[in-house]
């Protein structure tokens, strides 16, 4: 009897295999939630009302947009970025923003932290007021138990997912014996934040970057001193691969 069940398990398994050797995007929508919880995985369902955590074919299927400098790669970007790789990362960004949004939920209400979940990457924004003194790259003591729980989590996902820190500031020069203009500023602050994540010595120095962007993508316009605050940030992005 027992071999039994494993035989027809098995057929199972192959028989969906086969189901997605061609995928169409509505069936492949329609079916992947209840596929997701047989294999005790987080639903299809996004933390965001109103946003689907399947990504669409439109927005994952890419090669055929590539320009023909990428054509090289295309064969490359068309496995990386094929429905089924998209739906696996969608699916860990999703239950990685639910664990975090879990651990941190008092300083997502304080609005020490901002969290943003896109397709496949979960970021972390920190407001410059809540991490770092005024044109300083040491790290506050009050935001570090908050770190030392994201580097936590970070810890326990994929070795293959990539960790980006990204410093920015506004577009105020600076000027000082230690930092000669924003970018000095906005990396030291990156790197700041990375040498406190690699504390945790189960995150792996090559899945992580850091990155000083100074007054570059700016997310609101440097035209009063409550936008320029919102400039001045700390970015902790988890790109997800499909890699389970």
């Amino acid at each position: 009897m027992s071999f039994s069940d494993m035989l027809l398990l098995l057929v199972v398994m192959f028989v969906l295999f086969l189901s997605f050797s061609e995928i169409n995007s509505e069936s492949f929508k329609r079916n992947a939630g209840p596929i997701a919880d047989a294999f005790n995985q987080p639903p299809s369902t996004s933390i965001l009302p109103g946003k689907s955590a399947i990504a669409p074919l439109s927005t994952t299927n890419i090669a055929a947009d590539q320009p023909e400098a990428e054509t090289g790669n295309e064969e490359k970007n068309s496995a990386e970025d094929s429905p089924r790789s998209g739906y696996i990362r969608e699916v860990k960004s999703v239950k990685l923003a639910r664990h975090l949004k879990a651990v941190m939920e008092d300083e997502i209400r304080d609005e020490k932290v901002k969290m943003l979940v896109e397709s496949g990457a979960v970021t972390l924004r920190f407001p410059a007021t809540s991490t770092f003194s005024s044109g300083r790259a040491d790290l506050q003591k009050a935001i570090q138990p908050t770190l030392d729980r994201i580097a936590h989590i970070i810890a326990e996902t994929s070795a293959k997912d990539k960790i980006v820190v990204t410093g920015y500031t506004d577009d105020v020069p600076i000027s000082t014996p230690r930092f000669r203009s924003n970018w000095d500023l906005s990396a030291a602050r990156a790197v700041s934040v990375v040498h406190h994540l690699l504390k945790n010595r189960k995150i792996d120095k090559n899945r992580v970057e850091a990155v000083g962007s100074a007054d570059g993508h700016p997310v609101a316009e440097n035209d009063t001193p409550r936008n320029r605050a919102l400039n001045r940030r700390v970015e902790i992005r988890i790109e997800m691969s499909d890699k389970i």
